[in-house]
């Protein structure tokens, strides 16, 4: 979910990402979809991915028994903005539950 906290809207066209678990790479990738968020808004954004079971690695047995795993999400925003598009940094890390 992205938040506006600005009083003003934003308007975005697309976002490239990856998502890390500990030093791995798990997912990378990128979208074109168009999107606006008002002032002091939010939306959701889905991220279409596969995610193959050998892919995670030895993160498997903690998937298995549940916990915790250390997570980093990091990429662009593509900031639409007086006719120029400018990149918007995302940059988000914690730790995410794990249910068996």
């Amino acid at each position: 979910e992205l938040k506006n906290l600005n009083q003003f809207p934003m308007n975005f066209n697309g976002v490239d990402y990856q998502v890390k678990i500990g030093d791995q790479a798990l997912l990378k990738g990128a979208t074109v979809h168009s999107m606006s968020i008002g002032p002091t808004g939010n939306t959701r954004v889905n991220l279409d991915t596969k995610v193959s079971l050998a892919s995670l690695g030895g993160m498997v047995k903690t998937l298995r028994k549940g916990g915790s795993l250390p997570m980093k999400f990091t990429g662009n925003l593509g900031m639409q903005g007086h006719g120029k598009q400018k990149p918007v940094a995302i940059d988000w890390q914690g730790d995410v539950p794990v249910q068996q």
